[in-house]
This record gives structure tokens, C-alpha cells and sequence, in this order.
């Protein structure tokens, strides 16, 4: 394909272009300088982790088990073996929430958008006086999490509390699937705050009840 420019070559300005020489277009993502579908999706992925950095780094944060810490990694990768997941993976099943029964189960549908888990987040939200619309995905639901300002006390708390709900939703979900033993969702709420107050005490210096949960929450 006759001569390439090649990346760390002499500059423009000290060239003398050959006028038998035609110029060619050089493909800089990949090293014969020819365009590839492969080298442009390989680009565009690590631009991607790269911007995303910040979010996987936050999970690591969190001073509770290991085992809920990396679950929340897998669920902010979008790694948890949800329906889509699985079908991904050559698995044959019907993609249904079994919690909600109208939409298809993803990542970001169940710890995020199931119906039947918004009681869940409205409670968290107006528990702590905040009020934005949710986001679409759940690694821009951890980014909204840690851009949340709140008293050092209180934002150790919050910062528990998204782990917390991904935590229970997952296990009513599983209830579901595997043991055909579906709750109400006061029974995950019930179960959230178990935990946010579980690893609260273990995890920082408190004295009473670390969530002052209003009547909106203890009622639902």
C-alpha cells in the first residue's frame, strides 16, 4: 500500500514530498496503520473504563463485608447474573423481573427502575431530605451517591445505604427465583435498614440509632 507516515517521524515543516509518491491515509489506533472495526471498539472501550475509573474506585470505599463491597462492584460493572446476563452467557431462559413482572431483568433495571422496588428508593431519598430524578444507569446512580454533600456522620451513613438497597433487592429477587417466597416491598425496606444500621454500628463511632428514618419510611 506503498509508504506510511509512521508516529515519531521527522515533522512536516522538514519534509520534501516525492511527487511519484502518492500520500496514503494512516490508521493511528492500529499498528500496520489500516482501519479495523476491532481497533476502533478497542479505542472507544478504554476510553470508556477510563472515564468510569472514578465510579469502580468509589465502590472500594465502603467499610462493610467484602463480599457486599465486591457484589457492588460486579452490580456497578454489570456483571450480577441477571436474566440478560445469563442469555448473554448462552443460557436459554425468558427475560422477566420476577419481582415486577412487566419488564425484562437487567442490571439497571432491577437495582435501579423495577416498580416494585421505587418505594425502596423513595424512602431512602426522602429519609435524608433529597430529591433528584434517578439515574439511568447504576454507574451513574453510584456517581450521583458520592456527589451527594451531606455532615461527615451522616454521609458515611448515605454512602452505605445504596449498597444496603442493591444488597436487599438482591435478595428478594433471589427469594423470588429460587424459593418462590416473594415480600412485600416493606419487608426489603425492613431489610435495608437492618443492614444500614448493622453496619453503622460496626463501622462507625454512633451513639443511639444511626438512621433517624421518618414516619414516611417506618409506615410503607
Amino acid at each position: 500500500m506503498g509508504n506510511r507516515l509512521k508516529a515519531g517521524g521527522p515533522k512536516i515543516g522538514n519534509c520534501h514530498p516525492d511527487p511519484v509518491q502518492q500520500e496514503k491515509l494512516v490508521w493511528s489506533l492500529d499498528s500496520k496503520g489500516l482501519f479495523s472495526v476491532k481497533s476502533l471498539y478497542r479505542s472507544l472501550n478504554t476510553k470508556k473504563e477510563n472515564s468510569e475509573e472514578v465510579f469502580t474506585a468509589g465502590v472500594w470505599k465502603y467499610k462493610v463485608l467484602l463480599k457486599i463491597v465486591v457484589f457492588g462492584w460486579l452490580v456497578e460493572k454489570r456483571k450480577v447474573p441477571t436474566v440478560d446476563n445469563l442469555r448473554k452467557r448462552g443460557m436459554i431462559l425468558t427475560n422477566i423481573c420476577v419481582c415486577c413482572m412487566s419488564n425484562e431483568e437487567s442490571t439497571d433495571h432491577l437495582f435501579g427502575h423495577c416498580p416494585f422496588f421505587n418505594q425502596v428508593w423513595s424512602a431512602i431519598l426522602s429519609s435524608f431530605a433529597i430529591s433528584w430524578p434517578f439515574p439511568s444507569s447504576t454507574n451513574h446512580v453510584l456517581a450521583a451517591w458520592h456527589g451527594v454533600s451531606l455532615s461527615k456522620s451522616r454521609s458515611s451513613i448515605w454512602r452505605m445505604t445504596l449498597l444496603a438497597a442493591w444488597w436487599a433487592i438482591w435478595e428478594e429477587r433471589n427469594n423470588c427465583c429460587f424459593r418462590d417466597a416473594s415480600h412485600p416491598v416493606t419487608y426489603v425496606i425492613t431489610r435495608f435498614q437492618h443492614l444500614v444500621i448493622e453496619w453503622a454500628c460496626n463501622t462507625i463511632n454512633i451513639s443511639g440509632n444511626p438512621l433517624l428514618f421518618d414516619h414516611q419510611l417506618s409506615g410503607m
